[in-house]
């Protein structure tokens, strides 16, 4: 084993018993606190996830990093929304802990199954990773924070003047999740990119942003921030996914469909 390979594996393990102390203090949490909230198993459920995805990480390290990174962050999301105090500390640490990982892999350039040619992709890979954990916290109100926050985003879609505000919340809610997943962990990165980009469109016109200007810093924001976003996402449509990145995992394993493979490759 070498010294890439070594350091991985031990941050891995750290990374696992860190998680597993934060779940442990999620289930004491609500053990000893009466949360009103309506969500409160939520938090342990993605944490539940992440833990297993790390465990599947120490032999698949590209499916397994991004998906338990994933679901990591969710969990620490849904923590904080509850108010679990601790918890949140501790899952700071074990995202420090997953940025180092992919420090380590991003510097030996030749990983296991993950084969980057130069740092501009390592570039391109955190860009895109970014913009999908971008979304988990928009995500995550709409459709795993339970009623309140929830109810939150329905009025004001209500105030937006939106039809059936609360189904449109939920819809939105399900396009930001898919959306998140795949950026973040590259899945249907090519497909996902273009419907993340029709759907930020929509949203801006939806939210009269082009009504008010272009400076984002403007009252009511302005279209410069959103148009930004939509453009950075679109650019994953038209070039292929680097290969930290499930699409890319899975094109090299597998024999795909050549009416997939345009899709993933």
């Amino acid at each position: 084993m070498d010294e890439k390979t070594l350091q991985y594996k031990m941050l891995n393990l750290l990374k696992i018993v860190v998680v597993l102390i934060g779940t442990i203090l999620q289930f004491y949490d609500l053990y000893t606190h009466s949360y009103t909230h309506d969500f409160v198993y939520n938090p342990i459920i993605f944490s539940i996830i992440s833990i297993i995805m790390i465990l599947v990480e120490r032999k698949y390290v590209i499916f397994g990093f991004l998906l338990s990174t994933f679901a990591l962050i969710t969990a620490w999301r849904l923590s904080s929304l509850i108010g679990m105090h601790y918890v949140i500390y501790i899952y700071a640490i074990a995202f420090i802990i997953a940025f180092i990982q992919f420090i380590v892999i991003a510097k030996s350039f030749d990983f296991h199954e993950v084969q980057l040619k130069n740092s501009y992709d390592w570039h391109l890979t955190f860009i895109r990773m970014y913009l999908g954990y971008d979304l988990i916290p928009h995500f995550c109100e709409k459709l795993f924070a339970g009623s309140y926050y929830r109810n939150i985003d329905v009025d004001a879609f209500t105030r937006l003047g939106v039809n059936n505000p609360a189904f449109m919340v939920i819809l939105a809610g399900i396009i930001e999740f898919l959306g998140s997943l795949s950026l973040s962990c590259g899945i249907l990165t090519r497909l996902s990119s273009i419907g993340l980009f029709v759907y930020l469109i929509i949203a801006t016109i939806m939210g009269h942003h082009f009504a008010l200007g272009f400076i984002w810093a403007s009252k009511g924001g302005g279209w410069e921030y959103p148009m930004l976003w939509s453009a950075i996402i679109l650019s994953f449509a038209f070039f292929r996914p680097t290969s930290f990145s499930i699409d890319s995992y899975v094109a090299n394993t597998y024999k795909l469909p050549k009416f997939i493979s345009p899709i993933v490759k």
